[in-house]
């Protein structure tokens, strides 16, 4: 009797052990999980500040090959987290993560400012819910290419003084989608990314700061019973520029939790690849730090201030964006980045050779054809409704009333994007239209008698 008791007592605590283990399973500590070795993904324009296509830099329109072949660099340089900024809730974005999760690479999912400032939280929740749908999940679990939900970016500085309450107010809004889909499996974190200093302006006084504005956001989600639990889906985020050891003293001896860092730019204005190699490497031996997010890929020459200076590539002239880096020349302040800077993130995160994956450098342009032997033509793989989009897409920049080739919808993407690229190369302009389109010799066009003269 008492033999079939034990046999019974084991029974039930292996079963228990096993439900603790299931219902674990979706939310395992992140302090389990190897270091994220990130890189911050993101342009500014001067285009129309209010439509979210063209922010969103990882949107099926804006997604081409020459960003493709970014992945490659970044996933070369050791990176495995890519962190962006924009998400236009009207768009798509499957060939981002599909891209992806060809690269091995991981993403955030943003909800900027913008979103929050012109969305309700309850208006967002049904936003959220349907993208899970869309594009989230595979099956009821998140994509794997998925690391973490990212709510505003430094709302402390750029919201209300109620920034903390509408914060707290979208991560619910997230936590009612999932709940809604019914998500399973192991879910993204969820943080808020806010600035950090390790001394407080008003006293002087070193590691106040920081840890005043993480213990605001926190304590107001323990105000609104947000189901969350710190150090496994919740997790602590900062912006900095500190060093290492300022970094080490607040969150090793002071804040006490993991943390991400959500933007590091090593050395602020006086980055040089040494100290990006230096901090970098020194950062990680930081206890609690759980994933670091170098500051950042693209030059942002159109900023002002000394994040001007925080680019680990000149690349920001390849794409659509009028600036002092129109027509892949590079202001002298920032020439002497070149490609200097994303090598040291490399060397610092153990990656491989990134240089020759460069087609340009900060000084210009590699050697080819000369551009006036060279047209923008649609490429033969295009599909109908893909030139057709592209059309549109470029009709709504410049006049395509004169085309005289819009009986076919190939012999029309002849014409409009030659003219596009005529018109518009010199601001900086790219011929790509989402990879439906390159730059070839008027001699290789299927429709000559369309091209824009």
């Amino acid at each position: 009797m008492k033999l079939k008791i034990v046999i019974l007592v084991v029974i039930l605590l292996v079963c228990l052990f096993a439900l603790n283990m299931y219902l674990n399973s979706s939310r395992s500590s992140y302090s389990d999980q190897p270091l994220t070795k990130g890189i911050c993904y993101q342009f500014y324009n001067n285009k129309d500040p209010n439509t979210s296509l063209f922010p969103d830099m990882i949107c099926n329109p804006n997604w081409n090959a020459t960003r493709a072949n970014d992945l490659s660099i970044i996933k070369t340089a050791g990176v495995s987290c890519i962190r962006t900024y924009e998400f236009g809730w009207d768009q798509s974005h499957d060939m981002y993560f599909g891209a992806l999760e060809s690269s091995g690479l991981q993403t955030n999912i943003p909800i900027s400012n913008y979103n929050i400032m012109n969305i309700k939280p309850g208006d967002f929740s049904t936003t959220y819910f349907n993208y899970l749908g869309k594009e989230f999940t595979s099956g009821k679990q998140y994509r794997k290419c998925i690391h973490s939900i990212m709510v505003a970016n430094e709302p402390e500085l750029t919201m209300n003084p109620s920034w903390a309450i509408t914060c707290v107010q979208y991560m619910q809004a997230i936590l009612d989608a999932e709940n809604k889909f019914e998500i399973q499996g192991p879910l993204p974190l969820i943080t808020v990314p806010v600035s950090f200093t390790t001394k407080d302006p008003s006293t002087g006084k070193t590691g106040i700061a920081g840890k005043v504005i993480l213990d605001e956001l926190e304590s107001e989600m323990k105000n609104q019973g947000l189901d969350v639990k710190l150090g496994s889906r919740y997790i602590g985020s900062i912006n900095t520029t500190n060093p290492p050891n300022d970094i080490k003293t607040m969150f090793d001896s002071v804040y006490q939790k993991p943390f991400m860092l959500t933007e590091y730019s090593p050395g602020s204005d006086k980055m040089t690849s040494d100290n990006i190699t230096t901090y970098l490497t020194d950062i990680q031996t930081v206890s609690n730090v759980r994933a670091i997010f170098s500051f950042q890929y693209f030059d942002p020459t159109n900023k002002t201030g000394a994040e001007r200076n925080f680019a680990m590539t000149c690349f920001e002239s390849q794409y659509e964006i009028p600036g002092p880096c129109a027509g892949n020349t590079c202001p002298p302040s920032d020439a002497k980045i070149g490609n200097k800077f994303i090598s040291a993130v490399s060397t610092a995160f153990k990656g491989g050779d990134v240089n020759s994956l460069f087609g340009i450098t900060c000084g210009g342009p590699s050697p080819g054809p000369s551009p006036s032997s060279q047209v923008c033509l649609p490429l033969s793989t295009a599909t109908s409704d893909q030139l057709q989009g592209a059309i549109n897409y470029a009709c709504g920049q410049i006049d395509c009333s004169a085309s005289p080739c819009t009986q076919n919808v190939f012999d029309n993407a002849t014409y409009v994007f030659s003219k596009y690229y005529n018109e518009k190369s010199s601001s900086g302009a790219s011929c790509d239209f989402g990879g439906v389109a390159k730059l070839m010799n008027s001699s290789d066009s299927k429709s000559p008698q369309c091209i824009s003269k």
